[in-house]
C-alpha cells in the first residue's frame, strides 16, 4: 500500500520519490498546502476506490498518517 500511497504524493505533489516516507509531513517536508492535499487525497480515491470524506483529511499530516487512512477508509 505504501508504493501506491508514494506514487499518488509523488505525482501529485511533483516531489522526489526519496523524500516521500512515512514520516514526512505534507506541509512542512513536501510543501503541500491544502489545495494540493486535496489533490493527494483525489488521487487516492482513484487509485484505491475509496471515498475520502473532507473531515477525513483533517487528521493527515504526514505521509503514515495518509497510509493509515487508505487502510481503514478499505476495511470499511
Amino acid at each position: 500500500m505504501f508504493e501506491t500511497v508514494s506514487r499518488c504524493v509523488t505525482e501529485v505533489l511533483e516531489v522526489d520519490a526519496a523524500d516521500v516516507n512515512p514520516d514526512a509531513r505534507f506541509a512542512e517536508d513536501l510543501s503541500a498546502n491544502s489545495l494540493t492535499l486535496i489533490e493527494v487525497m483525489m488521487a487516492f480515491e482513484e487509485a484505491f476506490g475509496i471515498e475520502v470524506r473532507e473531515a477525513d483529511v483533517a487528521g493527515v499530516a504526514t505521509v503514515g498518517d495518509a497510509c493509515a487512512l487508505v487502510s481503514r477508509l478499505l476495511e470499511q
